[in-house]
């Protein structure tokens, strides 16, 4: 479970940028003042404050179970339980979320923006425009978008981009970027290599550091997708492959093999984490998102030991999974447990007991 950035959104405005209990402004952006925290009213675990209560673990997450604190009331309402019991906090973010419907009707107090999922669903558009569109996504975008947020063009955020590591087009190695490639731009930095993707081999990438505080690393499918694809065209290997079956509405028309997939998400959410944490960007929590832009009819095949699988095609051109984060999260696992469903697949668990990713499961038989 994940707190859905809509809920977020949601909750930062009908909260008026506020603590629910002391009405102290809050902000986003850990330099700009108060930093507001989303705190759970029944916790995620059993074990967690309220977590005795009997709200189902699927509706923890949900915009119900949440409520908009300064630090110091966080710390105290999860510390005196006794004091404040589930009930008594839904009380008060009621009382509070009708208090600022009241200052907003006034014009006290301004609604506010959410220009983050705007600037997050652009991006997934530009992306799905762009050279045909088969890119794996991930990003990291602020709450609440301000353009000081960070300045991309200093000497740290430079060098942290020249060490940086992107996988190559049959995500096989590790590579730094072009250091000659790292360039300011219109929204802050940007280090890109095209040229592959350009003479037809398919690879390319981009790496993007905005003023807002919007970070998304980019990488090429295509030679991903060719390279497997070319299973579909060897009638040996692909007799071995299920996903023919009549009773769907398409047939697979390109594949995308999941090991090569996670090795290429591994490194591109490592590089966020490590743009996250060794850059300091101030946000307590972000929006993550992964996200496949290809094409209708990709389906994923799954080695599992001596032969192949292959789920149902996925009949969207965009799959993401988009969810709050704060630096300790575990970002990839949950992201990917939700994507693969889109391809027919099931995920009980993203790693093994040795941090080993795991093969997807396939047909639950419903």
């Amino acid at each position: 479970m994940a707190i859905r950035p809509t809920d977020a959104y949601r909750l930062w405005g009908r909260a008026g940028g506020r603590c629910s209990v002391c009405r102290a402004s809050l902000t986003r952006v850990a330099l700009d003042g108060v930093l507001g925290e989303i705190a759970h009213i029944v916790a995620r675990s059993p074990g967690g404050p309220r977590g005795d209560d009997p709200l189902p673990a699927e509706r923890r997450d949900s915009y119900d179970n949440l409520i908009l604190l300064c630090p110091n009331h966080h710390t105290e309402v999860d510390r005196d339980i006794k004091f404040w019991p589930s009930s008594k906090l839904r009380e008060q973010k009621a009382s509070h979320e009708q208090w600022v419907q009241g200052q907003i009707d006034e014009g006290r107090i301004a609604p506010i923006p959410e220009r983050a999922e705007e600037l997050r669903q652009s991006r997934l558009k530009y992306w799905s425009e762009k050279r045909g569109g088969r890119w794996l996504y991930v990003a990291l975008t602020p709450l609440d978008i301000r353009e000081d947020a960070l300045d991309p063009l200093t000497a740290p955020v430079r060098e942290y981009v020249k060490s940086m590591r992107i996988p190559d087009q049959y995500a096989q190695g590790l590579s730094p970027p072009n250091p000659y490639h790292i360039e300011p731009s219109a929204s802050g930095l940007v280090v890109e290599d095209f040229r592959k993707t350009s003479a037809g081999s398919g690879g390319g990438y981009r790496v993007e550091l905005r003023r807002s505080g919007h970070v998304e690393i980019v990488l090429s499918l295509e030679a991903l997708i060719d390279y497997a694809t070319g299973v579909l065209s060897d009638p040996k290997r692909s007799s071995m492959l299920g996903g023919y079956s009549d009773h769907r509405l398409s047939r697979c028309e390109y594949l995308l093999e999941y090991d090569r997939l996670v090795r290429f998400a591994e490194a591109q959410t490592s590089a966020l984490t490590g743009i996250w944490g060794e850059l300091d960007l101030p946000f307590r929590e972000m929006v993550f998102t992964l996200a496949i832009i290809a094409v209708p009819n990709l389906c994923l095949l799954v080695h599992g030991g001596d032969d192949y699988r292959m789920g149902r095609p996925a009949e969207e051109s965009i799959i993401a999974h988009a969810f709050v984060v704060t630096r300790s999260d575990e970002l990839l696992g949950p992201a990917m447990m939700r994507v693969v469903n889109a391809f027919g697949f099931t995920l009980d668990r993203f790693r093994d007991e040795r941090g080993k990713p795991q093969p997807p499961m396939g047909s639950m038989g419903f």
